[in-house]
């Protein structure tokens, strides 16, 4: 006869192991660098946080957001998933207050020099504000080498 060993009850719950460093203290500190146009390392490395972790957090978040949205329902997620959910979202919402800010500040400034606002908007906000070049070349006629002194004659 086969016996099985039941550990005991304290073995068997569920062991938490070290808190979480995303306190309400740190996601200020990282949503206020963000807010201003920090690169998201930097707005982490401030708060004393690596960006793995914070890609980590964000990810983490961002999985949860997706779940909410494919149940379509209210879904209840523990505490500590919460905690996640709402730092995407204050990243999300300092993005779009930096956005804000710059685009304001260019339109107040617009008669005299924005380009400091524009050289942010372009580095933080690359897919809407980098001006796009049209990158196609056809080579269909091939390619001709010529002389310096022909090139100069043209």
């Amino acid at each position: 006869m086969l016996v099985r060993f039941q550990p005991p009850l304290f073995i068997m719950a569920k062991r938490k192991g070290r808190p979480s460093k995303l306190t309400d203290g740190v996601q200020k500190t990282i949503v206020e660098g963000v807010e201003i146009g920090m690169p998201y390392k930097w707005a982490a490395l401030r708060a004393d946080i690596a960006i793995r972790t914070f890609e980590n957090w964000m990810n983490r978040g961002e999985e949860l957001i997706k779940q909410i949205e494919v149940k379509k329902e209210t879904v209840e997620l523990p505490e500590e998933d919460y905690r996640y959910l709402r730092f995407v979202r204050a990243v999300e919402k300092a993005n779009a207050d930096c956005m804000a800010g710059h685009l304001i500040n260019v339109e107040n400034h617009s008669a005299q020099d924005p380009t400091q606002s524009h050289w942010i908007l372009e580095r933080r906000f690359r897919e809407d504000f980098t001006p796009r070049h049209d990158s196609n070349i056809n080579l269909s006629g091939g390619i001709k080498v010529i002389d310096r002194e022909d090139y100069d004659a043209v």
